[in-house]
C-alpha cells in the first residue's frame, strides 16, 4: 500500500478537511512533510508515523480484520460505542467540556446491564457474556 497527498502536485491544496485529519493522525510535522512534497510513504512508514495501527499481509488482511472485529464484539457494545464517541470528540472539544463528557459517559455506564456483567466476571473469575445491544 502507498499513501500520500498529491494535490500540491496538481496545483491544488488538500480539500475536503484532509489537512486537518491528517494533522490530528500524524502530528504537524509528518503532515506538512507529506502535504508540501506530495511525496507517497509505503505502509511501514505510514505505521511508523501513526498513520495507520498495522501492516499485514494481502493473503491475511481478512482473517487479521475478522479476528480483531471479533476481540471487538467480545466487549460491552455501549461502552464501545461511547468510547468511540468521546475519542471522536477530542479533538474539537476542548479539555473541560471533553471532561464532563467523559463523566457522564462513565456515570452513566454504571446504570447498564453491561457493567453488572462486566463486574461479575470479574469477581467470578470469568470472560464476561454481554448482550448484543
Amino acid at each position: 500500500a502507498k499513501f500520500g497527498q498529491p494535490e500540491v502536485g496538481l496545483g491544488i491544496p488538500t480539500g475536503f478537511g484532509g489537512s486537518r485529519r491528517l494533522t490530528r493522525l500524524v502530528g504537524p510535522g509528518n503532515s506538512k512533510e507529506l502535504i508540501f512534497t506530495g511525496v507517497h510513504i509505503g505502509a511501514l512508514e505510514a505505521m511508523r508515523i501513526g498513520l495507520i495501527n498495522r501492516v499485514v499481509n494481502q493473503e491475511d488482511l481478512m482473517d487479521e480484520c475478522i479476528k480483531l472485529a471479533n476481540i471487538i464484539m467480545a466487549n460491552s457494545r455501549v461502552a464501545v460505542r461511547r468510547s468511540k464517541i468521546l475519542i471522536n470528540h477530542v479533538p474539537e472539544t476542548g479539555v473541560e467540556e471533553w471532561k464532563r463528557m467523559e463523566v457522564d459517559a462513565f456515570s452513566k455506564s454504571f446504570t447498564t446491564e453491561d457493567q453488572k456483567e462486566g463486574m461479575a466476571a470479574i469477581l467470578e473469575k470469568r470472560r464476561p457474556k454481554f448482550k448484543a445491544n
